[in-house]
C-alpha cells in the first residue's frame, strides 16, 4: 500500500494510457493530477469531438468520461467509440450511484482512492493489459 491509502502495482499504471474527458477545467485537471499521481499517463480534454478523434487511437487504453459530461455526450462518445475500438475499455464516473453510468460504460468511483484502485483493478483482473 502507497503513503497515500491506495493499494496498486506502479507497473500497471505505467503501462496505461488514460484519456480523461470533463467539461469543467478544475475538476479535469485535479482528476488528471491525481491519476497522474498514481504513475498513469493522462491526456486531458474538454472538447467532445476531439475526445473522440483522440480516443480512436490505439495509444489510448481508457477513456475515463467526467460526470459533468452530459449523458447526451457520454452516449454519442461511447456510440462512436463502439463503432471502431469495440473493445476500448470506457469508464464513467458516477457521484450517486451506478445506474447513472451510461450503457457501455463502466461505473467508477469519483473518491480519488477508490478510482485508482478500480482502474487499477480494471486492467489487472480482466485483463484488458498486462
Amino acid at each position: 500500500m502507497t503513503r497515500d491509502g491506495v493499494s496498486r502495482e506502479p507497473s500497471t499504471a505505467k503501462s496505461i494510457n488514460i484519456l480523461c474527458v470533463s467539461c469543467a477545467e478544475e475538476l479535469l485537471s485535479l482528476r488528471a493530477a491525481v491519476l497522474r499521481g498514481a504513475g498513469f499517463r493522462v491526456i486531458e480534454e474538454r472538447d467532445v469531438n476531439r475526445a473522440v478523434e483522440l480516443a480512436l487511437k490505439d495509444s489510448i487504453d481508457l477513456v475515463l468520461l467526467c460526470h459533468t459530461v452530459s449523458s447526451f455526450e457520454q452516449s454519442r462518445i461511447i456510440d462512436a467509440l463502439r463503432a471502431r475500438r469495440r473493445h476500448l475499455p470506457i469508464a464513467s464516473v458516477t457521484t450517486l450511484d451506478h445506474e447513472s453510468a451510461p450503457a457501455g460504460s463502466v461505473p467508477v468511483p469519483s473518491d480519488p482512492q477508490r478510482l485508482i484502485d478500480v482502474i487499477c483493478g480494471m486492467f489487472h483482473e480482466d485483463g484488458f493489459k498486462n
